[in-house]
C-alpha cells in the first residue's frame, strides 16, 4: 500500500476501513504492511543534497542572524531547480507559510531573484505564499495546509516561524503533537516540512520548548552567528539517516534592488570557504566551538573544520591560547585530552 489512511481521513473525511466483524481499524492504525511490502513505502529524495533531508526538518537559530534569508533561498532554489549554494536540488513546487515579517518578503525574494535567478520572477505555480494563517495549534489549520499543498503538488513546506504561527501553543507540552502533524503533512506530500524555530533561552544550540522538536525530527539544522557579524555557520546537528556534523559557512550578503524597488536593498545568503582570509581567525574559531555545544572540541578538530594547513599550525594555536587568556573561550583537560569550549560549565 502507498497511502496513509490517517492523513486521508484527516484531510478528506473518508470513512474508516472495516476489519473482521465490521471493526474500524484502517484510519486508526495507519498503514499496515507485511515484511515483503516494506519496499513499497516511498523514500523521497533529499530536496537539497546533503543539506535538507526528506521528512520533518527543524531549523534552529537565534533572532537577527538570517533564518528567513536562509529559508527564502532554500525555497527559491527548490522552486526554480537552481542549485542552492553549490548543492544540487530536486525541483518541486514550494509552499512558504509566514507568520511574521510578511511585508519584507517581496524584497527578500527579489534579492534572491537578482542574485541567483538573473532577475527573473519565480512563477506563481512554483512558489505559493501563505501569510498569517490560523494557529498551528488548531487541527483545522493543518488540514487546510495539507489540502493546499496537495492541490499545488507541493513537496516542500516551510513554516516560518513556529512561535509566530502558533503563538498560543505551549512549546513544551504541544511539541509532540506539532511534530506528529508535521510528519503527517510530510507524508501526505511525499516531501519535506521545514519548521523554523528559536533556540532555548539559556542555550543557543538547542531548540526552545519540548525535546521532541529535535528527537522526533528527521534532521536538525543549527544556524549560529550574531546580528552584528555577517558570517554565520549552518551545521547539520542531527540526521537520522546519515552522519551529522557537517558545517557550511555562510555570509549575509547585501543586495541592491532594481526596477520598481530601486533604492531599497535586502540580503541573500552566500557561501564562503571556512579558510577564507577575510574571516577573522578568532571569529571562525568561536563559531566552530559554538557548534560543539558543551562537548567541546580539540585543537586538531577545530583545525580540520577550518581547513587550516599544517604550516599555519603555530599561528592557529597562538590565537587559541590568546582566546583562552582573554576569556573568549574556556579550556579543560591536558595534553591530547585538552578540549575547548565557548560556555562555562560548573563541573569543569
Amino acid at each position: 500500500m502507498t497511502s496513509n489512511p490517517v492523513v486521508e481521513d484527516w484531510v478528506y473525511g473518508s470513512e474508516p476501513a472495516e476489519g473482521p466483524g465490521g471493526a474500524a481499524f484502517g484510519n486508526v492504525l495507519g498503514g499496515i504492511y507485511g515484511r515483503s511490502e516494506l519496499t513499497a513505502i516511498p523514500k523521497p529524495a533529499d530536496l537539497i543534497a546533503d543539506v535538507v533531508a526528506s521528512g520533518v526538518v527543524v531549523l534552529v537559530g537565534a533572532w537577527g542572524i538570517g533564518k528567513t534569508f536562509l529559508t527564502v533561498g532554500m525555497a527559491c532554489s527548490v522552486a526554480t531547480g537552481r542549485t542552492w549554494l553549490g548543492h544540487d536540488v530536486n525541483a518541486a513546487p514550494v509552499l512558504y507559510v509566514v507568520g511574521e515579517g510578511s511585508t519584507g518578503l517581496d524584497d527578500r525574494l527579489a534579492a534572491w531573484e537578482t542574485a541567483y535567478n538573473r532577475g527573473k520572477t519565480i512563477p506563481d505555480a512554483d512558489l505559493t505564499i501563505a501569510v498569517q494563517p490560523r494557529s498551528l495549534s488548531e487541527r483545522e489549520t493543518w488540514a487546510r495546509l495539507t489540502e493546499l499543498a496537495l492541490a499545488k503538488t507541493v513537496r516542500f513546506v516551510i513554516l516560518d516561524t513556529f512561535s509566530s504561527l502558533a503563538p498560543d501553543a505551549d512549546e513544551t507540552k504541544d511539541a509532540p503533537l506539532v511534530m506528529r502533524r508535521a510528519a503527517d503533512l510530510a507524508t501526505a506530500i511525499g516531501g519535506t516540512v521545514l519548521l523554523v524555530h528559536h533556540p532555548g533561552w539559556s542555550d543557543a544550540t538547542r531548540t526552545r520548548g519540548g525535546y521532541q522538536f529535535e528527537a522526533n525530527a528527521e534532521e536538525v539544522l543549527l544556524l549560529t552567528g550574531t546580528p552584528e557579524d555577517p558570517l554565520v555557520t549552518l551545521k547539520v546537528k542531527k540526521l537520522k539517516e546519515g552522519t551529522p556534523g557537517r558545517t557550511i559557512w555562510l555570509r549575509r550578503t547585501p543586495i541592491q534592488l532594481t526596477g520598481d524597488r530601486l533604492g531599497r536593498n535586502s540580503i541573500v545568503m552566500s557561501t564562503i570557504g571556512a579558510g577564507e582570509v577575510d574571516a577573522p581567525i578568532r571569529d571562525r574559531i568561536a563559531l566552530i566551538l559554538a557548534n560543539y555545544d558543551d562537548v567541546g572540541a580539540t585543537g586538531p578538530q577545530v583545525m580540520a573544520e577550518l581547513k587550516i594547513p599544517d604550516e599555519q599550525r603555530s599561528t592557529f594555536y597562538r590565537n587559541l591560547a590568546a582566546m583562552v587568556r582573554d576569556d573568549q573561550i574556556l579550556v579543560a583537560g591536558k595534553g591530547n585530552a585538552r578540549r575547548y569550549f565557548t560556555t562555562k560549565e560548573t563541573d569543569r
